[in-house]
């Protein structure tokens, strides 16, 4: 499919500026200055003010009509303008649509080539996978393993294989090392493939739990009973043992 190339540095429009002539300008900005010194130097009374007022709003009268001009010929102006405008709009528009057309389909190639990606890799990790006891314990290891960049162009299914090996086999060792201690670090394991991690959080929630659940050691240190007769000799000896900030149960 071949297209006629398009001179981008020379588009085909032309302009021609617009000319508005305004011959009388400076008589009537001479007028208007006539008439605003007036109004300025005059000292307005109730004899003068009528005769003021009518000279401002004839020159008033003036002003609102060329204002009503220049409205009228701007518009005039901008017509023309207005309708290349709004078929250089209409032209993007077509050119934006076929590339959002085109932007479609490229994702959707992608998509597709992504998909065929991951079914390639799915397969590798069935072969490669079974020889190893991962494959068994944990059935999502294979979504733990896998991240979504694997998925890009820039990355080789060797790269890809590569990885994934070195994964399953970081795995067997810490599941072997896992077995020699209690099935609660294996299990924590398989939540998160992550051997300091599991063991971290293994230990650290016994020590919880053993807090929680420890009670206080009873007292252990060395006694001894002695048996007193006598009020006046048990006071003696409860005044002793005060006095001498000795600890001492009685019994009675």
């Amino acid at each position: 499919m071949q297209f006629e190339v398009w001179d981008k540095s020379k588009p085909d429009v032309s302009f021609d500026p617009a000319h508005v002539t305004f011959p009388t300008f400076e008589f009537y900005k001479e007028q208007a200055h006539k008439i605003a010194d007036q109004v300025k130097n005059t000292e307005v009374t109730e004899d003068n003010i009528k005769e003021v007022k009518l000279l401002l709003a004839d020159a008033r009268k003036v002003s609102d009509g060329l204002s009503r001009r220049r409205i009228d010929i701007k518009k005039e102006i901008l017509k023309e303008f207005d309708a290349f405008e709004k078929q250089v709009k209409e032209l993007a528009s077509i050119i934006d649509e076929a590339d959002s057309e085109l932007r479609g389909k490229v994702r959707m190639l992608e998509e597709a080539e992504r998909n065929r990606k991951l079914k390639d890799i799915e397969d590798l990790w069935g072969k490669r996978a079974g020889a190893y006891q991962i494959f068994d314990l944990a059935p999502t290891a294979f979504d733990m393993w896998m991240e979504p960049q694997m998925l890009n162009k820039s990355t080789s299914m060797k790269a890809i294989e590569t990885n994934m090996v070195e994964w399953l086999e970081d795995s067997e060792k810490a599941i072997n090392t896992l077995k020699a201690m209690d099935d609660e670090y294996l299990v924590e394991y398989l939540g998160c493939f992550d051997l300091a991690g599991a063991i971290n959080a293994v230990n650290n929630r016994k020590e919880l739990k053993s807090r929680i659940t420890k009670t206080p050691d009873e007292d252990t240190r060395e006694k001894a009973v002695f048996t007193v007769y006598g009020k006046k000799d048990i006071k003696l000896t409860e005044t002793l043992l005060t006095e001498n900030e000795i600890e001492f149960t009685k019994e009675d």
